[in-house]
């Protein structure tokens, strides 16, 4: 009875196997503008929501700075950090 299910065994550990040596980006994926479209969560419940290019967020690996373009108009509890860098 031992026989079949160690076989059993190693025939699904055999197959399981597969090649994970696929080629992976080691380049900073960060080094571009990304846009906030929504916060949600936290004490009081948040949950808004901005159309893309409203607040943007420029990383540069570079020079390791984050620029801050905060176009919001409206009257919001949270929308995230202000102009600057």
């Amino acid at each position: 009875m031992k026989t079949p299910f160690y076989t059993l065994i190693l025939v699904l550990f055999l197959f399981s196997c597969n090649n994970d040596d696929a080629q992976q980006n080691n380049e900073p994926t960060l080094n571009e503008s990304w846009s906030l479209v929504n916060i949600s969560g936290g004490l009081v419940g948040l949950d808004d929501d901005y159309e893309t290019g409203i607040i943007t967020w420029t990383f540069n690996t570079e020079t390791s700075q984050v620029v801050v373009s905060n176009l919001n108009v409206e009257l919001v509890v949270y929308d995230g950090l202000a102009n600057g860098t």
